[in-house]
């Protein structure tokens, strides 16, 4: 019997394996991240090689230089697998974040559960009710095509809205 495959991104913009222990981009196309600061990369007995985000006031994180602004990009995905050590108010995963209509991943208190895992939507918040286990791997991805956000947990669409996002931030965050 053959086992899962997981399928290959098609046309990745960039692919963050922090193999090495940096932020460099795996897809050969040159994306590599550029770290701001609270973020180390530690060895995690599941995930391997893996980066370690802490949650401090200001802008930390690793910056991709990517621009996702719906305007340049009207459709694009992204997600990953995440552990989270404790739980915040509103913590963003991956973001392109700038206080207005943006395109997020991350934990939310709003929408509906305590620390679901969310996308916002442009005028709202996409929320999975799936909240996850401290110290536990879970997969999450959104899917923005332009017109819909869906929002995937563990392999399973968890929930679709329309996407509102507009004009926001150009550069897309990790952590």
């Amino acid at each position: 019997s053959a086992g899962a495959v997981a399928a290959a991104p098609i046309n990745p913009l960039a692919l963050y394996t922090f193999d090495g222990g940096n932020a460099q981009d795996s897809s050969g196309n040159g994306n590599h991240g550029t770290v701001i600061g609270g973020v180390g990369f530690v060895t995690d007995t599941t995930r391997g090689e893996v980066a370690e985000f802490s949650v401090t006031s200001g802008l930390n994180g690793i910056n991709t230089g990517l621009n996702i602004n719906s305007g340049t990009l009207p459709a694009v995905t992204f997600g990953g697998w995440f552990k989270h050590a404790s739980y915040g108010h509103v913590p963003k995963v991956i973001s392109e974040d700038n206080g207005s209509f943006d395109r997020t991943l991350g934990l939310d208190t709003r929408g509906g559960a305590v620390n679901g895992v969310s996308a916002f939507t442009g005028s709202g918040v996409l929320n999975s009710n799936y909240v996850p286990d401290l110290d536990e791997w879970y997969h999450a991805a959104v899917v923005y095509t332009g017109s819909t956000v869906d929002l995937y947990v563990n392999g399973a669409l968890s929930g679709t809205a329309t996407d509102t996002t507009g004009g926001s931030s150009n550069t897309l965050f990790l952590g």
